[in-house]
């Protein structure tokens, strides 16, 4: 049996990549309007025992699950281009361009929104 010498890279999972003012404030105006249109949801932590587990004194938090349709696909397609920037330019993942619902959350300072 021949063995061959196997090169394997390994990325550094520790790096991080962040942006700066992505969206500019004409585009979170029209996110929030767009937001209004959608049901809130329970904010719940983590994977739990039960699924609707909420646990307010770990997440205080009002969130909605914005689906992605011919008003948000704007937003899909702009996160997918970061995430492809930052992937490429960190971690080079062979990865398909997907991404999951978007969470919207609103952390209302008034009623002790945080997340822990």
């Amino acid at each position: 049996m021949e063995i061959k010498n196997v090169m394997v890279t390994y990325r550094n999972m520790t790096n991080y990549f962040w942006y700066s003012e992505y969206f500019n404030s004409e585009e979170l105006d029209r996110i929030q309007e767009l937001a209004a249109g959608f049901e809130y949801a329970d904010a719940v932590v983590g994977p739990t025992e039960r699924p609707n587990d909420v646990d307010n004194e770990v997440r205080s938090s009002r969130i909605k699950w914005l689906n992605k349709n011919d008003d948000t696909s704007w937003i899909y397609e702009k996160i997918t281009e970061a995430i492809h920037k930052a992937n490429m330019s960190l971690w080079g993942f062979d990865w398909s361009g997907g991404t999951e619902q978007i969470q919207y959350t609103e952390y209302e300072a008034d009623k002790g929104g945080h997340y822990n």
